[in-house]
């Protein structure tokens, strides 16, 4: 079955390594592929509490995210509860998962639910929004370099808020729009649910 949808995911982690480190901020966006929108209904967000690998955690990630462990005791759920919010109200059956550098998110999200014995929502269709991106950027400007998320936003003409990246909802979101302008603009590669597999 081809999707129709894609559920934009973004996290925050205390590091790179899921069997090390963990979830600690959980978004994601919904984009429906025939329309080229997002689902008004389909964005959602949490932030984690620390669990127990909080004293593993790496500190150059989390000088990148800027998120404190009283911050996330306050404000977070737990990680059982995140991954519960994330699975619903979301078309699982007709959509793949969709993330800016997918395979870090697929592995942090495949980790949490083996540990909180969740079922995976998701059906291992997966879409690397910065692999599509990069397509379009050697197309056009003949440029074979990867970029971060921000400067592919400078060549697409999307407005970036620099002191909000790293906060996952912004990055879910800023990805879905690198979508959505690919998809409005005519990139080839993902015209629509006949191209996602």
């Amino acid at each position: 079955m081809d999707s129709r949808y894609l559920i934009v995911c973004d996290l925050e982690t205390t590091g790179l390594k899921s069997e090390k480190h963990e979830i600690i901020q959980i978004a994601r966006e919904v984009v429906d592929l025939q329309t080229r929108v997002r689902m008004p209904d389909g964005a959602m967000n949490c932030w984690i509490k620390p669990g127990n690998r909080w004293s593993t955690r790496d500190p150059e990630a989390m000088d990148i995210n800027k998120l404190e462990s009283g911050y996330l005791e306050e404000y977070g759920v737990s990680l059982w509860e995140g991954l519960r919010q994330f699975s619903i109200g979301v078309p699982w059956s007709n959509a793949s998962l969709a993330s800016w550098g997918i395979d870090m998110e697929f592995s942090f999200l495949n980790a949490a639910c083996a540990e909180t014995n969740r079922p995976v929502p998701y059906n291992y269709r997966t879409v690397d929004i910065r692999g599509f991106a990069f397509i379009e950027q050697v197309k056009k400007f003949r440029d074979t370099e990867y970029k971060g998320l921000s400067a592919v936003c400078a060549d697409l003409e999307i407005p970036v808020i620099t002191s909000m990246l790293h906060d996952a909802r912004y990055d879910a979101w800023l990805a879905s729009e690198v979508l959505i302008k690919l998809l409005t603009t005519g990139a080839q590669y993902i015209q629509g649910p006949d191209r996602v597999r």
